[in-house]
């Protein structure tokens, strides 16, 4: 009886530490440990402070933000809707008086896809002038599910016809990688194409050609990781016109990135370097520290720019 006890409890122990980390909430680009109720945020300034908070629902969707910004001493309160399958359905952003300044719609099809995102402008008044009625955006999927057309439209004020504003195509490799990505203009001409190479189902180059003044540019993306999956450096290359010869032109487009992390993976360092020429570089580092009991950072610096930030969890 007692080996079946301590059996359970070790299952159930076993559960619990899985579950804890399984529980992660995606914050923009960063995905913090922890389900995340609400994040404060103070973006501090030689000037002032810019404040912002972060609200989320159990299910990790991002729901209510307010911001706070010193230089035009306003504020902005967004509010995000969604439906019973947790997808987003309408996004708001209000001025400090209540009134919507811009209103997002999203609509998907019976497979929960994607398939339309609208943009609407409120009507002018007083001196601000809005250029806008709307936006919308059409996504396309194969039978796969994966999206291979997005297609960007605008209506002008005063203007009688919509006007494509992006069209990009999209291609797949067997397992589901996007291997070419391409942006198109408004005759369906190629201006930009992406080719994807991947390892293990992680990013490893993006070859990227554009038309830029007349010339075939090719710019090329290097991504490198630790073992543990955390992203190791990022080098930005820009080639010479016409070339994708070894041989760089160091222009202040040409970047690298690198990454540093403690004995628990924790990032504590960012860094970007920048050529500004053959002999001169600019480096821009985001620092993190003040980890919390989940492993989030609450401090940042980068540059004269300081953040600081308070996580409350469910």
């Amino acid at each position: 009886m007692k080996s079946v006890l301590l059996l359970c409890l070790s299952v159930f122990v076993s559960l619990e530490l899985i579950a804890q980390n399984l529980e992660k909430t995606t914050h923009f680009d960063e995905v913090l440990n922890g389900k995340v109720k609400t994040i404060k945020e103070k973006h501090i300034y030689k000037n002032g402070t810019d404040t912002f908070i972060y609200s989320f629902n159990k299910f990790g969707l991002l729901t209510n933000v307010e911001k706070s910004d010193f230089l035009s001493e306003t504020k902005q309160k967004m509010i995000n809707t969604y439906n019973s399958h947790n997808q987003k359905i309408n996004t708001d952003w209000y001025d400090e008086s209540g009134k919507v300044k811009y209103r997002n719609e999203f609509i998907y099809d019976k497979e929960d896809n994607l398939i339309k995102h609208i943009m609407t402008h409120p009507k002018s008044e007083g001196k601000v002038k809005r250029y806008f009625n709307y936006e919308v955006t059409f996504y396309i999927y194969d039978k796969k599910r994966n999206l291979i057309e997005r297609k960007e439209l605008s209506k002008r004020k005063n203007s009688i016809k919509e006007s494509l504003e992006e069209h990009n195509k999209y291609q797949y490799d067997s397992i589901g990688n996007c291997i070419i990505e391409e942006n198109l203009n408004s005759k369906g001409h190629i201006i930009e194409r992406k080719n994807n190479k991947y390892l293990n189902h992680k990013l490893v180059e993006i070859l990227t050609w554009q038309k830029f003044e007349g010339e075939d540019l090719y710019l090329k993306d290097k991504y490198e990781y630790y073992e543990d999956g955390n992203m190791k450096s990022h080098i930005h290359i820009v080639y010479m016109y016409g070339s994708t010869e070894i041989e760089e032109s160091r222009s202040i487009e040409s970047y690298s990135y690198e990454y540093k992390y403690d004995i628990k993976g924790r990032l504590l360092e960012e860094s970007k370097v920048t050529s500004l020429d053959d002999l001169t570089t600019k480096t821009t580092s985001w620092r993190y520290n003040n980890f919390d009991e989940k492993g989030n950072w609450r401090h940042q610096i980068v540059g004269k720019k300081i953040i600081e930030r308070e996580i409350e969890y469910y």
